[in-house]
C-alpha cells in the first residue's frame, strides 16, 4: 500500500501545473454536463487535485435506465471506485472503493461532490461550497472549495 501511495504521490506531482496554466471560462451550464448521445457511454481523461497532490486517470460513464454508472481508474487500470447514480431519486451510491480511500470522511466527499455533480443541471440555488467552471473546450472543472479538491474532467478525442 506504501508503493501505491508513492506512485500516487508522484502522479500528483507531475500534473500539479495542469491547472495553474489552465484558461478557464465560465459559460452557462447546458442541461446536463455530460452528453449521452448514440453510444450512451462517456469517456473523459480524469484528475483530481488535493493540495499538492493530483490524482490522474480516466473517468468512464454509461447511462444504463435511469442510472449512471461509472468508474474512475489511473492510467494503469487500478479502479479507485466506482459509483452508480439514480436519476430519479438523484441518490449516488459508491462501491469497490480501494483500500486507502475507504475512509468514511473521503467517501462521504466524494459522494456529495458526485452527486452535485451529476445532478448539476438540476440545482436551482448557488453553492458557496463547490463551483463548476465549463471551458469551450468542453472541459469541466469541478471545485470543492471547503476541502480544496478540484476535479478536472476532459471529453477523450
Amino acid at each position: 500500500m506504501t508503493r501505491f501511495l508513492l506512485l500516487i504521490s508522484i502522479l500528483f506531482a507531475s500534473v500539479a501545473n495542469l491547472f495553474a496554466s489552465a484558461s478557464e471560462q465560465e459559460l452557462i451550464p447546458p442541461d446536463t454536463l455530460f452528453r449521452f448521445e448514440n453510444s450512451e457511454r462517456v469517456e473523459y481523461n480524469f484528475s483530481l487535485q488535493f493540495k499538492n497532490n493530483t490524482f490522474t486517470g480516466v473517468c468512464v460513464m454509461k447511462l444504463m435506465g435511469q442510472e449512471i454508472r461509472g468508474s474512475i481508474m489511473n492510467e494503469f487500470g487500478v479502479k479507485a471506485f466506482d459509483f452508480v447514480y439514480d436519476t430519479n431519486s438523484r441518490s449516488i451510491d459508491l462501491r469497490n472503493v480501494i483500500g486507502f480511500m475507504n475512509r468514511l470522511l473521503v467517501k462521504r466527499t466524494l459522494k456529495a461532490d458526485w452527486k452535485y455533480l451529476l445532478s448539476f443541471s438540476s440545482i436551482t440555488k448557488a453553492d458557496k461550497k463547490r463551483s463548476i467552471v465549463v471551458t469551450e473546450r468542453g472541459e469541466i472543472i469541478f471545485k470543492n472549495k471547503k476541502r480544496g479538491i478540484v476535479y478536472k474532467l476532459s471529453p477523450l478525442k
